[in-house]
Formats: structure tokens, C-alpha cells, sequence
């Protein structure tokens, strides 16, 4: 046979909060360091490949830029010429 479930006692929130406080902290892992294991820093090659993220951004953006004023150059001769100047 099942034995019936105990009634648990009450408890208030101020009770829940102390409760909580009063587990202990896992220590932390002081001067943990990857670079020595992997024999690279993580943080500067992400860093290096960011960067080089950037500056293909800026060379094709710059390119793009470059291609619109020649195109708009020409559009604007173009215009010239056919007006007769």
C-alpha cells in the first residue's frame, strides 16, 4: 500500500528568499586560460576575423560607391549629348 503524502508546512515568501541565500556559491575557476591548452587566444581570432570581415565590407562597399559615380557619370554625359551641348 501507497503511505499517504505529509502535509508540508507552509511557507512564506521572506522564508523563500532567505532559503535561497543560503546556498552555497560554486567556486569559481580562477586564472582559467585556454590560450595554453589550445595554443591560440580564441578572443584574438575572432578579433582578427572580424576585422577582415570589416574590411572586405568597406572594400566592396567602396567599389559599389566607385561603380554608382562612373555610372552616374555617364548617364549625366549622356544627357549632355543628347540635349546638344
Amino acid at each position: 500500500m501507497i503511505p499517504d503524502i505529509p502535509e508540508l508546512p507552509e511557507l512564506q515568501l521572506q522564508s523563500l528568499g532567505a532559503m535561497r541565500l543560503q546556498t552555497p556559491q560554486v567556486p569559481g575557476m580562477p586564472n582559467l586560460r585556454t590560450e595554453s591548452i589550445l595554443g591560440y587566444n580564441p578572443r584574438e581570432v575572432e578579433a582578427a576575423r572580424y576585422a577582415q570581415a570589416v574590411a572586405i565590407a568597406y572594400e566592396q562597399s567602396r567599389i559599389q560607391n566607385a561603380l554608382m559615380r562612373a555610372q552616374a557619370r555617364l548617364e549625366e554625359q549622356e544627357q549632355k549629348r543628347s540635349a546638344g551641348y
